[in-house]
């Protein structure tokens, strides 16, 4: 029997259609309104503010750090990766997986300033390939680190202690830990273990009985002025000819101290995993991934 189209029928065809058509173009409207990574990194100030981080253009009388490195910040964000060091390897990851925003912690160009002129001691046509690649490929890099440093808890420390199981164990500094005692060398295991790291080189006696561990940072000064309450460091960026020589001859001397050197992605990486859920509440719109860079080192 066919079918009989009455003029209500007609009229709510019609209805249907015209909101089909409505609708299609408010479709399109989200969809171009990604926000552009100059729009992203607007947003990140904002959140910033909102938690107490006030913007600062100068950091220690020298420019901040956090800026774009590389690529058109006016590009429309398609997606977003988060990760500790943006290596070539980390740049092939965010094409492969369609993320144009790479927000990283650490730099891209081979200097914490990534300042041009330390590049006349580099291979230009190999510092230019990189910029090249990530061009080519509608990518842009924009560095987050010392006002992710400036957030609290600061995000390093809160995930480290998370992740070797020492919350419970951590101090009103967030760096400091009271631990049960235990020897050096079972300490050394011990990190080793739960950090999934190849790379623990230990300075000190393994016998000597240690309670209190500290996270220690780049400089002598820091490191130093720590080793007078701590019984043992843990530092992932510290320069070898000062911090771990002072150790060396406290234990000469007879003063027990120890020290843990581990590579500096195990000590700040598992902080940038922190940055996807923040970054995700931050640009609801594309989709935001955390990917490791993981340790440079292999180890006999």
């Amino acid at each position: 029997m066919k079918s009989q189209l009455t003029r209500r029928g007609f009229a709510l065809m019609g209805a249907a259609a015209g909101a089909t058509l409505v609708s299609a173009p408010r479709v399109f409207a989200q969809r171009s309104a990604a926000p552009t990574a100059a729009e992203v990194v607007v947003r990140i100030k904002q959140r910033l503010k909102e938690e107490g981080v006030v913007w600062r253009d100068q950091v220690s009388d020298t420019p901040t750090v956090d800026s774009f490195k590389a690529g058109d910040h006016n590009t429309r964000v398609t997606g977003i990766l988060t990760t500790f060091m943006s290596t070539w390897e980390i740049m092939a990851k965010a094409k492969a997986i369609g993320a144009n925003l790479v927000v990283t912690h650490e730099p891209t160009f081979y200097s914490h300033e990534e300042d041009a002129r330390v590049y006349d001691n580099l291979d230009h046509e190999f510092v230019l390939k990189k910029k090249q690649f990530i061009e080519d490929n509608g990518l842009v890099v924009w560095r987050i680190h010392d006002h992710w440093h400036a957030r609290r808890p600061e995000p390093m420390n809160a995930a480290f202690a998370n992740r070797i199981g020492w919350g419970m164990y951590a101090q009103p500094d967030g760096r400091t830990f009271i631990v049960p005692p235990i020897t050096l060398g079972d300490l050394a295991e011990q990190v080793r273990q739960r950090l999934e790291t190849r790379n623990v080189r230990v300075s000190g006696d393994p016998s000597m009985l240690v309670t209190r561990v500290g996270r220690g940072g780049h400089f002598a000064a820091q490191n130093l002025n720590a080793l007078r309450t701590l019984d043992v460091l843990i530092v992932s960026e510290a320069r070898e000819y000062d911090s771990i020589e002072y150790v060396r001859d406290c234990n000469e001397l007879g003063v027990k101290k120890g020290f843990l050197h581990i590579a500096h992605e195990q000590g700040e990486e598992y902080g940038m995993q922190l940055a996807q859920p923040w970054l995700a509440s931050i640009v609801p719109e594309v989709p935001v991934t955390y990917v490791p860079t993981g340790e440079p080192f292999w180890a006999l």
